[in-house]
């Protein structure tokens, strides 16, 4: 039987509460039931913190200009778990985040490992690197 959105929000509520407490505050439900937290990022440069929400039984997080989905399979809680190992990943700078852009338009973006391989940016491109905290940021022209 599948859950309606609010369950489903709930379930993952408790799970990510449980291991970030002092995210409680920074979360809301939405009339629809979607759960959202949105966590500022210590890098000013990033243009958005941490947002995480969820809805049609799955997990969306996001960071800068990058955003990704852990969907339920069946009635497990795995994308749960997988979920919160991503986030907590991308807090310990474990994953960065690479956004191509053509002047100001948004070409791309993905989410890496630090140890790459980070495709090179297109000719005319540029290519920036966000991390959590900052550590990695750098920006590469084509």
């Amino acid at each position: 039987m599948a859950l309606t959105c609010r369950e489903y929000s709930e379930k993952f509520a408790t799970y990510i509460f449980e291991r970030h407490p002092e995210w409680k505050e920074l979360g809301r439900f939405e009339d629809s039931g979607v759960l959202v937290i949105e966590v500022p990022s210590p890098n000013h440069s990033a243009l958005t913190g941490l947002l995480i929400d969820t809805d049609n039984e799955e997990v969306t997080v996001g960071f800068d200009m990058f955003h990704t989905h852990f969907f339920m399979e069946e009635e497990d809680e795995k994308n749960f778990e997988q979920a919160l190992d991503f986030i907590d990943g991308l807090l310990r700078e474990e994953y960065v985040v690479l956004v191509y852009m053509q002047a100001d338009k948004w070409t791309g973006s993905r989410c890496s490992s630090l140890e790459g391989p980070w495709p090179l940016p297109e000719k005319g491109q540029r290519r920036y690197i966000r991390s959590w905290l900052g550590t990695y940021d750098a920006e590469m022209v084509n």
